[in-house]
């Protein structure tokens, strides 16, 4: 661990520099090759509409507490990505706009718009910020926030923890009482521990595992397409999203009750039958990601914690 004093232009700021985990350094490789469009790809984006009267002051001071709590939202990277390098303070650079003189229509265009250029930000992962924040007031009773993260600081987990805490901190405020979060987890003890983890007779037995399970081969899907592949690889991409019925939503999850399985593995036992149905082939890889923090038990960590899991599902009639 190395600690680099006044490493910026901000008076006092010091930056310690910890070991990148294996999934940081496999984005941002991922970033290399693909440019642009890649790192594009790896944003993550959510919105939060806030009803009722917002106090504005209140909230952005809540906003910066987070910053001060976690490391990821202070984190920049080597220029070979081999460090994390996380700043002792940063301070809030929150984007705010006064939509409130717009008509409904014109608001909604507005932050669609908005919403769709900054999920296409391209974060420069060397000098950061690898993070925006921006507030939008509709009208006196309803806000809206857009946290806007590059995945190599951030995932599923932390968004979601971003946002408990931020609701917190904020009511904590208003209420003039103690906000009660428990205890932060820290990146760099994360980052120090994953390092000692890698070095281990139980990473390497860990290692061997998953290599047996494709010693014999790979499986490759080849599903059938409406169009050619291109000849080279891109980050062009689309979604789309299904809504499931209630009463359908409610049968799965009765049926994966009986079976002993959660939702998500039940749905993604469905996903592997289509699959297989699509494509003719019985011995299908999806990857899985599983969450760190939940793994060793750093429930309160922001971060990119992220493992992919390569699942070999072979399915028989």
């Amino acid at each position: 661990m190395n600690l680099i004093k006044n490493n910026s232009n901000a008076p006092g700021r010091e930056t310690v520099c910890v070991p990148a985990t294996e999934s940081q350094m496999e984005v941002w490789i991922s970033c290399l090759l693909g440019g642009d469009d890649a790192s594009r790809a790896y944003n993550l984006s959510v919105t939060l509409t806030i009803s009722g009267s917002l106090n504005r002051s209140f909230f952005e001071q809540s906003l910066q507490d987070l910053i001060n709590r976690h490391e990821s939202l202070r984190s920049v990277f080597t220029i070979d990505a081999s460090q994390v390098c996380i700043n002792s303070h940063q301070v809030l650079d929150l984007y705010f706009e006064d939509l409130s003189t717009m008509n409904g229509a014109q608001k909604k265009s507005f932050t669609d718009n908005f919403i769709k250029s900054d999920v296409n930000t391209v974060f420069d992962l060397m000098n950061g910020p690898l993070h925006k924040l921006s507030l939008f007031k509709l009208d006196d009773s309803q806000h809206v926030l857009i946290f806007t993260a590059h995945h190599i600081v951030c995932d599923g987990w932390s968004m979601g923890l971003f946002l408990e805490e931020l609701g917190k901190l904020y009511s904590a405020r208003v209420k003039a009482k103690p906000a009660g979060l428990a205890e932060v987890n820290s990146f760099t003890q994360y980052a120090l521990d994953q390092k000692k983890f890698s070095q281990s007779k139980e990473y390497e037995r860990i290692e061997q595992f998953w290599a047996d399970q494709y010693k014999d081969s790979v499986p490759v899907l080849n599903l059938p397409l409406d169009f050619q592949r291109p000849a080279i690889r891109t980050s062009k991409s689309q979604r789309y999203d299904a809504l499931i019925d209630p009463e359908l939503l409610s049968d799965i999850k009765v049926l994966g009750n009986k079976q002993g399985s959660s939702l998500a593995i039940t749905l993604r036992t469905v996903f592997e039958i289509l699959l297989y149905k699509l494509s003719g082939q019985d011995d299908i890889v999806l990857g899985l990601p599983a969450a760190g923090q939940a793994v060793t038990g750093n429930y309160h960590l922001m971060g990119h914690c992220i493992n992919l899991l390569p699942i070999r599902c072979q399915l028989r009639d």
